[in-house]
């Protein structure tokens, strides 16, 4: 479920994302409500390329809460931005050199050459979201309660559902 804070977030974060010519994509629970989970969306999650981090940092400044940084947990090594928009947390983080691990912390990344977003409609605005393919694949190794509950909510969708 997104709340009308959540779009108007999204509708600022990609308008100004789009304006400056900056590739994303959304992922994590946005990612899967968008493919059709139904849990109530948190954050909002976007990858984007070291490249544009400059770039961003300057057209959303006024929104970061912490400025780029390596964060680390039990499922996560990347880097990230963390901003506000709308009373929404939003983490922009860097698509190369992201890893997420299994529950053993066996270590696994994307493919920084290939990301195939798909593009949704919300209201008037497209959005660049996660390939479902790799969403279920990074959600089904991390295996959060949470990530289990998306795989379930979507894995119909698949081209072949996972077992």
């Amino acid at each position: 479920m997104l709340t009308r804070n959540h779009k108007l977030a999204l509708k600022e974060l990609i308008e100004k994302l789009d304006s400056c010519g900056i590739w994303y994509q959304i992922t994590g629970g946005l990612a899967a409500y968008f493919y059709g989970a139904k849990r109530k969306v948190i954050d909002i999650d976007i990858d984007v390329f070291k490249k544009d981090i400059p770039e961003i940092q300057k057209v959303l400044k006024s929104n970061i809460k912490k400025d780029y940084f390596r964060y680390i947990d039990e499922s996560f090594d990347f880097y990230l931005i963390q901003l506000e928009i709308n009373e929404i947390e939003i983490d922009i983080s860097q698509y190369e050199d992201a890893y997420f691990k299994d529950l053993n912390g066996k270590v696994y990344g994307f493919d920084p050459k290939n990301p195939i977003p798909r593009i949704f409609s919300l209201d008037d605005l497209k959005i660049s979201v996660e390939d479902i393919n790799q969403l279920v694949n990074y959600k089904n190794i991390i295996r959060r309660e949470v990530d289990i509950d998306d795989i379930v909510a979507i894995q119909h969708l698949l081209a072949k559902p996972l077992s």
